[in-house]
């Protein structure tokens, strides 16, 4: 919207060379004027230093034990296809022979 009007002011204006340097001129002073009050505005909230931002809350993490993480697809595939395995394997008893 701001190009378009600057376009058609531009296109105007460019017609006739007093009207061109006129405008040229009045536009720096404006670009001027808005790039101080910007910079003011820039040093007055930096002096102050209350700043609209405020650091986020840290909240307390909990460690997860040893063995405890969370895996990836593949590697809880794996580990409960190891869980399966071991406990589908009935335990080795012994013969004890007596003498």
């Amino acid at each position: 919207m701001m190009m378009r009007r600057s376009a058609t002011v531009c296109a105007s204006m460019s017609k006739d060379l007093r009207k061109s340097q006129k405008y040229m001129e009045e536009m720096e002073k404006v670009v001027v004027k808005i790039e101080n009050e910007f910079a003011a505005e820039q040093q007055s909230e930096s002096v102050g230093s209350t700043s609209v931002f405020k650091d986020p809350i840290i909240q307390a993490t909990t460690s997860v034990q040893k063995g405890q993480r969370l895996l990836r697809a593949t590697e809880k595939k794996k580990a409960t296809a190891k869980k399966k395995k071991t406990a589908t394997k009935k335990p080795r008893q012994e013969i004890v022979m007596s003498s």
